[in-house]
Formats: structure tokens, sequence, C-alpha cells
């Protein structure tokens, strides 16, 4: 029997600032994306690509090729092949998947990833971020919330922007990663090009200490004051966090902030679609090889081509929440939010503020909201009902 929690007559300005928008996880998170497929020349856009040697497949292929999958734990499984081998020729594209939200989101949300295992290892580049789509690129600008290469031991945050964003200088904002590059224009001068605005996280964010460590969860609000994102490590992970009640008011300071007084977001940030993927090789990846892979003695490309190479190169995701901020336009599709189905990960769509929130789908290792009760609103107060199943 799942406990009933009830708050009745909460003062309005203290009741819930969220709303559940879409959920990804379970049977049901594969079906809300778009799936990118072929070659990187090009990006999702049609622009310009990374170069990485990589096959990007539809998601029926990934499926059967059991590239994507939910294992026992109720946790999403998403990695690269690592049961192919090639001649070694630097030509060789392995399978892997890069997929894109069919739902935008905009100012007043906030994106929740809790992970179990992110890929690592060297030559593999793995990124969770999104995207304004715009030509050209980054014209509605980019939020990097996971994202670094090969051996790295640490997460790196970052915006890409045209000119007129930055971050301040350390210490200037109270966060607890360190800053790296301020510029977030990606001609910035005296930066690499394209490298942004960058905040580096601990070396329990990243790689293979993430993983021992049990993974944790990233989540990164974008509302009027800015953009900030925050990593908790497995043991800290914000009790509300798994809840249809985030509260990120109560998770202390953010990891990463880039505040709008140095960052017009409403001038320089569009709709945003969220982006998963696993590259392989690739500009970023081939251009640091040498800084923790050196001791191979090869070349990037040259290890595509063995399998084994890959065994760590897979995402374990518990789940992927978006909510919204009362009043904010938040998660949109065809003027839609997607609703993920418990029961057969059916995916319908229910449109923002008609009707009843979302019910996310729900994972077997996981506390997760299995319903959104009756808001009532009666002279400056609100009975919230909420109903919750523990597993």
């Amino acid at each position: 029997m799942p406990p009933l929690l009830v708050a009745s007559l909460v003062p309005l300005a203290l009741a819930q600032q969220f709303q559940l928008a879409l959920n990804y996880s379970g049977q049901g998170f594969f079906d809300p994306w778009n799936y990118k497929v072929g070659n990187d020349a090009h990006d999702i856009q049609g622009e310009k690509g990374n170069n990485g040697n990589v096959n990007f497949t539809d998601q029926a292929f990934a499926q059967q090729q059991n590239l994507t999958s939910v294992n026992a734990a109720g946790h999403v499984v998403i990695k690269v092949d690592d049961f192919t081998s090639a001649a070694p020729n630097g030509t060789y594209g392995r399978n892997t998947v890069l997929m894109y939200s069919k739902d935008t989101i905009s100012s007043g949300s906030l994106v929740i990833m809790d992970a179990v295992h992110i890929p690592f290892g060297c030559s593999v580049w793995p990124a969770f971020w999104t995207l304004g789509l715009g030509i050209p690129w980054p014209s509605k600008g980019e939020i990097d919330i996971i994202e670094n290469v090969n051996l790295a031991t640490n997460n790196q945050y970052s915006l890409h922007t045209l000119d007129g964003c930055s971050h301040p200088a350390q210490g200037q904002v109270n966060q607890t990663g360190n800053v790296i590059t301020t510029n977030c224009f990606v001609n910035a001068t005296g930066q690499a090009t394209n490298e942004g605005c960058l905040v580096a996280d601990s070396d329990l964010s990243f790689g293979a200490k993430f993983a021992q460590n049990g993974g944790g969860a990233f989540a990164t609000l974008w509302d009027e004051d800015g953009i900030q994102i925050w990593f908790f490590t497995r043991s800290l992970v914000p009790a509300d966090m798994a809840t249809g009640n985030p509260n990120p008011s109560a998770w202390g300071p953010p990891t990463a902030f880039w505040p709008v007084s140095t960052c017009n977001t409403a001038k320089l940030f569009g709709p945003q679609t969220i982006i998963l993927e696993t590259n392989v090789c690739g500009g970023f990846a081939v251009d640091v090889f040498s800084q923790t892979c050196g001791s191979t003695g090869k070349k990037c490309t040259d290890l595509v081509v063995d399998p084994s190479n890959y065994h760590d190169a897979y995402w374990e995701i518990k789940y992927i929440s978006v909510f919204t901020k009362a009043g904010a336009s938040g998660a949109a599709g065809s003027s839609a939010a997607s609703q993920v189905s418990s029961t057969g990960g059916s995916v319908s769509h229910t449109a923002l503020g008609a009707g009843p929130s979302p019910t996310p789908g729900q994972s077997a290792a996981s506390a997760r909201a299995s319903a959104l009760g009756l808001w009532t609103v009666l002279s400056g107060v609100v009975v919230v009902l909420l109903s919750f199943t523990w597993v």
C-alpha cells in the first residue's frame, strides 16, 4: 500500500513551484525521441558535424542490436556496439545512438537526469546537452550538461552562444565548480574555437569514479535568474528530486551558474531540444586524446575497430524528467508535452495546462511519482494531494 502524503492549506508562496511536463523512464523511454541516422559529417540541422567514427542507428536497429534496452533494475541502457570487429583502415563507423527529443524546453524548465553509469574510455565521447535549433549554430544557444572525453575524470558544464554571454570570474558567483573559461561566444578571442564558457566539476562527476560511486543526479534550471546546473553524488541526491515535488531552492549552491546579469538568456537562447548521444573519436576526443590516452601508443581512430575498447561505453539511466514552473512556457512540442505511459511504454500527448499532469513512467529501482493529485486553490492557499509509490 503506497503511503499517502498530504499537505493541506499551504501558503501559496510555499506551494509546489514546478509541475511535471515530461518523463523518460522504463520501457517508455525510447519513443519520445527522434534518432539521427548515418555518419557524423553533419549534425541534426545539416550543419557540419563532429566527424566521429560512428554510424548512428535508428530506433528499431538499435533495439534489435541491443544497443538500447531496459535492464532488470528497470534502468535504461544505451550503449556503443562492443561486439563487432572491423578491419584497421581508419574509416570504420562503430554503431551507436544519437537521440534528440521530439519536445523542446524553454525558460522556466527544470531538467533532471539520474544516472548510474556514463560512457567512458579512450576514444569515447558522451554528451547530454540541449540545442536551440537555428542556423547558423549557435544562434539559439547550447547548454552542455554532461560532456567530456576519453579517460577524463571530471564533467564539464558549458554554454555556447553568439557574442554577448559570459560566466563571471571565479569567486564572483555562488557556485561550487571551477571556472575554466569565461566567454561563452564560440569565436571568443583567447579561447579555443567553440570552447564556450566552461565550469569543471569534481572527479566523481564523470568516468570510472562516477560509476564506482553509484553515479548521481544532474539538474539544470533555466529561469529568469539565468542557467544553473547541480550535480549530486549518489549519497547526496536530494530526496525531493525523484518526486513530483522538486525544490531547487533547498539544494544549496549550484555547481555552475550563469546569471542573467552576464548572459541575457532571453536574447541568446531559444527553445532547446534535448540530445543524448555517444560519439567515438571526433574532433574533441581526437584533439585531447594524448592527455589521458597517450599511454596506449595509438591514435584515437586505431581503437575504433576493436570492440573490447567499448565495454564501458554505455549510459545507464534511472530517469530523465522535465518540470516547468507555474506560468512558464516550459516544455512543448507541437503545443503539447509528451506523457510516457508506465504500462507498455506507449506515448501520448497532453497539452500543457489542460487536465492533470502527466504520470511518470516507473522504474523498478527508483522512487517515482506515480500520480500527481488534485490541486485546489483557495484564496492564497493550495491543497496538495500527492501519492507516491516507493520500490
